[in-house]
C-alpha cells in the first residue's frame, strides 16, 4: 500500500494485537513486512503519527499456508545392463502431487512428470552409464520440494561380443572341440545351437 511520510507502521497478530517484527517508517511508497508463519495467519497494522496519534488500518492481511509435498518419500535404486531400461520406483506417492525425475548433475528433467496416485509410481529410464537422479515434487499451490532420497541407476557393461570362435572338422561320431579365444574373467559362456538358441552342454566360466 502507499505509506504516508511521518507515519510509522507496526505489523501485529490480529488474534492478540502482539507486535510482529519491527515497525517501519512510511516513505510515501509501498512498504513490505516479511513474515514466516507456520500456519494460516491474519495480521493487522497499527499506524502511529509523529505526534503519537494511532489508528489500526481497516484492511487486514491474511497469509495462507499450503502444505508442501512430503520430501521424505523413498526412491529405489536399480541396476541394469547397458542398453536396458531401469525402473525407478517411488513409494507412497501423494494424491495431488506431481513428480518429475531429474538428472542430479544439473536438475534437467528426464522424461514426463507423473501424477501421484497414493501408491507407488515408476519412472522408466535408459542411461548409458551409471547415473544419479533426483525427484522434484510439486502441487497445485506451487509448493515444491526436492525429495531427500536420490536414486542411482548402475549400468553394467555387456560382455564383449566380438570374441573369435574356432571352427572344427570331424568325422561322423567324433567330438568337436570349439575354442573361444581370449575369454573374459567374470563372464560365463554358453554354447548354443544357432538354429534355435538351445543350450549345448554346460556353461563355462571365462578364464582370461
Amino acid at each position: 500500500f502507499n505509506s504516508d511520510l511521518g507515519v510509522t507502521y507496526q505489523l501485529r497478530l490480529d488474534s492478540d494485537d502482539s507486535n510482529v517484527g519491527s515497525a517501519i517508517a512510511g516513505n510515501g511508497l509501498d512498504i513490505t513486512f516479511s513474515v514466516t508463519p507456520s500456519s494460516t495467519t491474519v495480521y493487522n497494522v497499527m499506524a502511529t503519527t509523529s505526534s503519537s496519534c494511532t489508528d489500526e488500518l481497516v484492511n487486514k492481511s491474511t497469509v495462507t499456508i499450503y502444505d508442501s509435498p512430503n520430501e521424505n518419500l523413498v526412491v529405489d535404486d536399480d541396476e541394469i545392463c547397458f542398453g536396458d531400461n531401469a525402473s525407478i520406483i517411488l513409494y507412497s506417492s501423494e494424491v495431488g502431487v506431481t513428480y518429475q525425475l531429474r538428472l542430479d548433475s544439473d536438475n534437467s528433467n528426464v522424461g514426463t512428470a507423473i501424477t501421484g496416485t497414493g501408491g507407488n509410481i515408476a519412472f522408466s529410464v535408459g542411461p548409458t552409464s551409471t547415473t544419479i537422479f533426483n525427484v522434484y515434487a510439486y502441487n497445485a499451490n506451487s509448493c515444491a520440494v526436492e525429495l531427500l532420497d536420490k536414486t542411482t541407476v548402475t549400468v553394467n557393461p555387456l560382455p564383449d561380443n566380438t570374441l573369435t570362435l574356432g571352427d572344427d572338422q570331424i568325422c561322423e561320431g567324433e567330438t568337436a572341440g570349439i575354442d573361444l579365444f581370449n575369454s573374459d574373467l567374470g563372464v560365463t559362456y554358453q554354447l548354443r545351437l544357432d538354429s534355435d538358441d538351445s543350450n549345448i552342454g554346460a556353461a563355462q566360466a571365462g578364464n582370461g
